[in-house]
């Protein structure tokens, strides 16, 4: 039986499954949004907690460096060395100081002080032979150098070790090369050298150290001195001029370096000994140069070095705390380094000698035969040159007064002799050379003339005044006369020597000049540029033309503004010559710049041009290499000298064109006659322009001074190159003060 609820669902059920449902429809609006309900209240605060326990204090800090400014300093560079040691593991340390010249300390990294400081340092030992004299150095640190198949150890220096700072410019420096092998009773020797440049001027210090790492006192060996080194070097600098004191050198410049190009060593003694004879060398005149191969394969050939003095003068050099050592232990390796074609063993070699002692083995001592001294085989007689001998005469003069000195008049010259400081009585033994050089006027000498006193073609009056005081006076021939039209005042000088049998040398007095009146109320002398004092650090003994003329101030009389050279030129028919003068002011400074100059400077050599060789002997300066720095004036000039300052009253120089119009086949020779040598150009230097020129040899230079001179002869030089102008001479010249 059906429930009636159960009849009515079954039509609805019929009905829902007659078809698919029909599509949804649309949605109807949103209706208008609730009202937003009552905030709760809010709820009671909760009560604050209580206070914790205090933490326990913390570890104090690592207290701070004191605080550091930068500072500034003198652009120099100073360096000390203050202490050293050998561990008994083998490592060194040095301990330096560094400032700026002036006192103030220097931070090697530039961080406080101005530019960084460069450091290098060489260390070695000092051997010694069983007297206890000191050998040879030889150095730790090392590296090894290559050319070709050869590879060898060379001395050097280094700076790959650690730094320490202890103070401000106080340094600890451990070494990288080890010394565990060090003998700690031996000398060992630190040398340094710091570089700072501020500008692009870069300031160079030495130091060198010696100590005994088991303690006492340490041997020298100090043979040559750097002062010595600078009478010629002025400031002597190598290897891009870091090194510049002799102690530091030797400690690298030992037996154990050589050069691996040419197998040439550099141990001191040897190798400056053969750079200093240079040409002269047997080896050098038998056609082997004389290199040593430096950096980046650079070729130092030193084959035209010529020593600017006698090259037995040893003592120029060897002037060291242990000078003596080069005569009281000679070396074959010393002294082969000079006498460098000597042979010891037979057969003998192409263009060498035996030893004229015959074979000898290696370690034959050579103090056997050539003693210190006392024998003619000793070191120092064979050294003995003329001008070394103990024995050689030592002449003096001295021109007293000039009289009978107007133009026009004979001038007498009254002067004094001495031989060995004992007056020479020139009537019983006349010298073998006298003359005297008159010159004038002294504002600037334009002329020159000679008279023979003694010797050959003498003319004149030589009269004795006091002959037992070795007092005479001459007054010289009518020929030799003040000129007629000589104003102002006037310099005569005197030349002499004497000859010893059986030697040709010349023994000359150091040439005196004498200032005198000819038409001034008092006699003017000449300014005085140079110094013979000067010269002589270099030269020794200034000695020119054979040796007779000794003196600067005697050599201008001569060398003046209108003495073109010509004397000695080659004289070839059908020829034209550049006649370069021999002005002193531009020959001297043109010889010392050498092979610093872009134009040629050749002079007439002795003997003259003549028949069989008309060319003559001309000198060619340009091989000249001045061992000093190139632009320090100071080096020959008094102080104050150089300046550039408008010449008032100077000569300008003169040079000259000539020209053979000689008919090269009138005579059988090829000799131009000196009728037929004319003049077909004259050409004059401006005073200034004479003396920078010179050296500053350019074409352009010539041009420069040349268009800063007027049509007639003023020069503008000072405007420019005058004290406190734009490019003051005395500035831009490496003075040395």
């Amino acid at each position: 039986m059906r429930r009636p609820w159960q009849l009515l669902a079954l039509p609805l059920l019929v009905l829902a499954c007659e078809g698919p449902a029909g599509p949804a429809g649309a949605n109807g609006e949103k209706g208008p949004a609730g009202s937003n309900g009552t905030n709760g209240d809010p709820g009671t605060p909760g009560n604050n907690g209580n206070d914790g326990q205090p933490g326990q204090p913390g570890t104090p800090g690592t207290p701070g460096q004191p605080g550091r400014t930068p500072y500034f300093t003198a652009p120099g560079v100073a360096l000390e060395i203050l202490s050293a040691e050998v561990s008994s593991t083998g490592t060194t340390s040095v301990t330096f100081k560094i400032s700026d010249g002036e006192g103030l300390p220097l931070d090697r990294e530039g961080a406080f002080t101005e530019s960084t400081v460069d450091l290098r340092f060489i260390l070695a030992w000092l051997d010694a032979d069983d007297m206890g004299r000191p050998l040879q150095y030889t150095a730790y640190t090392v590296r090894q150098a290559t050319a070709g198949s050869v590879t060898v150890d060379q001395a050097t220096a280094e700076g790959n070790g650690t730094f320490e700072e202890l103070a401000e410019g106080t340094y600890r420096y451990t070494f990288a090369a080890n010394t565990a092998s060090a003998d700690r009773t031996k000398t060992h020797a630190i040398g340094a050298y710091a570089t700072r440049t501020i500008d692009g001027e870069r300031a160079v210090d030495n130091a060198s150290f010696s100590f005994v790492p088991a303690g006492g006192t340490p041997l020298t060996r100090n043979v040559v001195s750097t002062s010595a080194c600078n009478g010629c070097h002025s400031d002597i600098s190598a290897h891009g001029g870091s090194r510049k004191e002799i102690e530091l050198c030797v400690l690298c410049h030992s037996p154990q370096t050589v050069d691996p190009d040419t197998g040439n060593t550099v141990d001191m003694k040897v190798m400056i000994h053969r750079i200093h004879r240079g040409a002269s060398l047997p080896s050098v005149q038998s056609g082997t140069p004389y290199q040593i191969i430096g950096n980046r394969g650079s070729v130092h050939d030193y084959s035209t070095v010529h020593f600017p003095q006698e090259i037995r003068n040893c003592q120029i050099c060897h002037q060291g705390s242990e000078a003596t050592l080069y005569a009281s232990r000679p070396t074959r390796s010393a002294c082969l380094s000079c006498h460098d074609n000597v042979s010891f063993t037979e057969p003998v070699p192409a263009n060498q000698v035996l030893h004229g002692g015959g074979t000898q083995p290696n370690d034959a001592p050579c103090t056997v035969c050539h003693p210190s001294t006392g024998s003619l085989a000793g070191v120092i007689e064979s050294h003995n040159a003329p001008l070394f001998d103990p024995a050689r005469p030592r002449l003096e003069a001295t021109i007293t007064s000039v009289t009978n000195s107007a133009p026009g008049q004979q001038p007498i010259v009254n002067f004094r002799l001495t031989r060995d400081g004992q007056p020479i009585d020139l009537t019983a033994t006349p010298l073998n050379s006298l003359r005297m050089t008159f010159a004038g006027p002294t504002t600037d000498y334009a002329r020159y003339w000679q008279a023979t006193v003694q010797g050959s073609g003498a003319t004149g009056t030589l009269t004795p005044v006091n002959a037992a005081n070795g007092e005479f006076s001459y007054q010289v021939a009518a020929s030799a006369a003040i000129p007629a039209d000589a104003t102002g005042s006037y310099t005569v000088g005197l030349e002499g020597y004497v000859l010893v049998p059986p030697e040709t040398f010349r023994f000359a007095f150091l040439d005196p000049t004498f200032a005198f009146a000819v038409t001034d109320a008092t006699a003017e002398p000449r300014r005085e540029i140079v110094s013979l004092a000067k010269c002589e650090q270099c030269h020794d003994e200034l000695r020119a033309h054979g040796g007779g003329r000794t003196n600067s101030q005697y050599c201008i009389l001569c060398h003046n503004p209108n003495n073109p050279g010509d004397e000695r030129a080659s004289r070839v028919e059908d020829a034209s010559i550049y006649i370069n003068t021999v002005d002193f002011k531009r020959m001297i400074h043109k010889i010392h710049a050498g092979e610093h100059l872009t134009q040629d400077y050749i002079l007439g050599g002795n003997p003259s041009p003549n028949a069989a060789n008309p060319v003559g002997n001309p000198v060619d300066f340009g091989e000249v290499r001045y061992p000093g720095i190139q632009g320090n004036c100071s080096a020959c000039h008094l102080p104050g000298t150089w300046n550039v300052v408008e010449a008032s009253g100077r000569l300008p120089t003169v040079e000259q064109v000539r020209t053979c119009n000689e008919d090269p086949a009138a005579d059988a020779d090829a000799l131009c006659t000196l009728a037929n040598w004319e003049v077909t150009q004259t050409i004059l230097l401006g005073p200034t322009n004479s003396a920078c020129t010179s050296c500053h040899d350019s074409p352009a230079a010539a041009a420069h001074a040349e268009l800063n001179t007027a049509t007639g002869g003023r020069e503008s030089c000072a405007v420019c190159h005058g004290p406190g102008s734009v490019y003051d001479a005395d500035l831009v010249h490496p003075i040395a003060r």
